[in-house]
């Protein structure tokens, strides 16, 4: 099992390089407009894996166990996004023959990109939702209806004994 603290921190470390390769991302979309839907694609699947990461740091620093599993996806996402950055330092490289080099070769690679940065964000959001699951199993009580409710008493003898009172002064009013 993986420690909850270094992968929070891993999280919170990925989250913050894939803000920035984003970033990246959308000053190239700029540059190259011949790229634009294909870069748009990409930044939203880096904002929306940045956004589970986000959230799987929140919920693992609460010390849920994870699996080793959940450090192999992030490690194995801080690549893709290492890559993809690279990728798009390489096609920045060269400013005349930018498009060219992307319609001829960057938008097969580019969507490839695509398609695994989807498949991580498939992964980290099962991830989150198997730590909530975790948590709300945790909780012993759940069937214990006072866990939730520990006035339950006093619903059930206080408040509703008003209840009768209507009917008996309808009553008195026959």
């Amino acid at each position: 099992m993986a420690d909850p603290l270094s992968l929070a921190g891993s999280a919170v470390g990925l989250a913050a390089t894939i803000g920035r390769v984003a970033k990246d991302v959308e000053q190239f979309m700029r540059q190259v407009r011949e790229a634009r839907a294909d870069m748009d694609a990409i930044s939203r699947e880096l904002w929306s894996v940045r956004a589970a990461l986000e959230m799987l740091a929140d919920d693992v620093k609460s010390g849920v166990t994870v699996p080793q599993t959940l450090e192999d996806i992030l490690k194995n996402c801080g690549e893709v996004t290492a890559r993809l950055d690279a990728t798009l330092q390489k096609y920045n490289s060269e400013r005349l023959q930018v498009r060219v080099k992307y319609v001829w070769s960057g938008k097969e690679t580019i969507n490839g990109y695509r398609s695994t940065l989807a498949a991580h964000k498939g992964a980290l959001d099962l991830a989150v939702d198997l730590i909530t699951l975790s948590v709300l199993m945790s909780f012993q009580y759940l069937s214990d209806t006072s866990y939730f409710f520990p006035r339950i008493d006093y619903w059930e003898n206080d408040s509703f004994s008003d209840c009768n009172e209507p009917d008996m002064e309808l009553t008195n009013l026959k």
